[in-house]
């Protein structure tokens, strides 16, 4: 049994549409990975401030109650 050359043509065109398709998937997956490392880094610089004010306002406090 013989396959034709337009049985082998679609299949390469097949394979070229799934190569693309996989290719875009793929850069669509790392615009999305670096978005959510831009999104980590921006939390975690967050928690830092959040925890360095916490410290700045009990000085505060403690410099309140000595000034009283």
């Amino acid at each position: 049994m013989e396959l034709s050359q337009e049985f082998w043509l679609q299949i390469a065109i097949y394979l070229v549409s799934f190569a693309f398709s996989g290719g875009v998937v793929w850069t669509k997956l790392k615009y999305i990975e670096q978005k959510q490392d831009r999104h980590n880094k921006l939390i975690e610089r967050m928690y830092n401030v959040e925890e360095k004010t916490r410290v700045n306002q009990n000085k505060i406090e403690n410099i309140k109650e000595n000034i009283e």
